[in-house]
């Protein structure tokens, strides 16, 4: 019956940490990025890095996502183009995605326009309550070049346009300049080869992208041991 209890009570306090936002990089530029075709005609994948703070984390070492939201600022005679979001870790080496851990989470359409101007477009997979995926975050403090991953738990967000267009760039993820620490380059994976290119942004242009990831923190290991301890404690206390 003890043994019942503390399960609950280790459940309990799992079930407490509620969704909230754990990255938030939202505050729009005039600029726009699509990354165009690889060594083929196959479209590829600009991946950002998404840096959590660890005061938001509490000792996790990983996260449940449960919903993503990013912007398309598009032109006003933008194609037709659908939309795939994927997830990485990052490699440790280059700093960047893995290659391996790279996996598709959601997919969205978006409608030709026809409009006078610009138009920005948010979007949001995911309720906020179920999981979109796991992911575990990388902790190393890194120190080279642009990049810097101090004081944060790390991966990786990409989106990939299906179609490129031949004339110009017309659909492109929005560019950000915050709130949340974010390093001012960005990844690009060509699915032809296998190649992951490092780009930094010119002209004071900050290399974020309209984004804000909300999830859970995933207790590290030795978590539920602890809080079963802890129930422990407090039904002997109650005896």
């Amino acid at each position: 019956m003890r043994t019942g209890m503390i399960s609950l009570l280790a459940a309990a306090a799992f079930a407490g940490t509620a969704s909230a936002q754990l990255y938030v990089n939202n505050d729009e530029t005039a600029s726009r990025y699509s990354p165009g075709a690889g060594a083929g005609t196959t479209p590829r994948i600009t991946f950002d890095d998404v840096q959590i703070p660890l005061d938001r984390l509490a000792g996790a070492t990983g996260i449940n996502v449960t919903s993503v939201t990013f912007g398309i600022r598009r032109s006003a005679t933008a194609n037709a183009s659908d939309l795939s979001l994927y997830y990485a870790t990052t490699d440790g080496a280059s700093l960047g995605p893995a290659v391996p851990s790279i996996t598709q989470f959601g997919t969205f359409s978006l409608e030709p326009l026809d409009n006078a101007g610009f138009t920005t477009e948010i979007f949001t997979i995911g309720n906020g309550v179920d999981t979109l995926f796991t992911v575990d975050l990388d902790f190393n403090d890194y120190d080279a070049g642009t990049t810097d991953y101090d004081n944060a738990g790390t991966f990786f967000i990409g989106l990939q346009f299906g179609e490129v267009n031949p004339t110009g760039t017309p659909n492109g993820w929005r560019i950000t300049q915050g709130p949340d620490v974010n390093d001012d380059n960005f990844w690009v994976y060509d699915p032809t080869d296998d190649a992951v290119s490092f780009l930094v942004f010119s002209s004071g242009l900050a290399g974020e992208f309209y984004l804000v990831v909300e999830g859970t923190p995933i207790p590290a290991p030795g978590g539920a041991a602890l809080l079963a301890a802890g129930g422990l404690l407090a039904v002997r206390r109650r005896r």
